[in-house]
């Protein structure tokens, strides 16, 4: 598996400094760097639809897996314009995932320690921070 990281030129020396990725591409090089003849599977972090429309253009039927996660660019999200090329893009929420692995595992995991709650509000925060 080739790990590339995706990011602005502003951050592309902190990201280096990570030693976490075989390849580091930043966005100005997206077309021209990123092989779109690998499959590929993005994890969107950013939450940018016109980066993120970019991508799937480029990789065209090779994006084979989309999932999108954080929102790093606030207020750049939404929907793309048109469908997208590729596998269509899906969305992670961690509370979502979290309750429902709690529910596959059942009951028997309240023993191990795995409580899932909901809670609202600040003064919640602080009780866990």
């Amino acid at each position: 598996m080739h790990v590339v990281g995706l990011t602005s030129a502003r951050h592309f020396a902190l990201v280096e400094s990570l030693q976490i990725y075989d390849q580091i591409i930043v966005y100005d090089d997206l077309e021209t760097k990123l092989d779109a003849s690998r499959p590929t599977c993005f994890v969107d972090m950013a939450g940018n639809t016109k980066l993120t429309t970019r991508i799937h253009n480029h990789l065209g039927n090779n994006a084979k897996y989309t999932c999108l996660v954080g929102a790093a660019h606030v207020g750049q999200g939404g929907k793309p314009a048109s469908p997208l090329p590729g596998a269509r893009p899906k969305f992670f929420f961690a509370p979502s995932w979290a309750t429902q692995r709690a529910q596959e595992m059942g009951q028997s995991n309240k023993r191990r320690g795995l409580q899932v709650r909901k809670s609202v509000g600040v003064s919640v925060c602080v009780v866990f921070f």
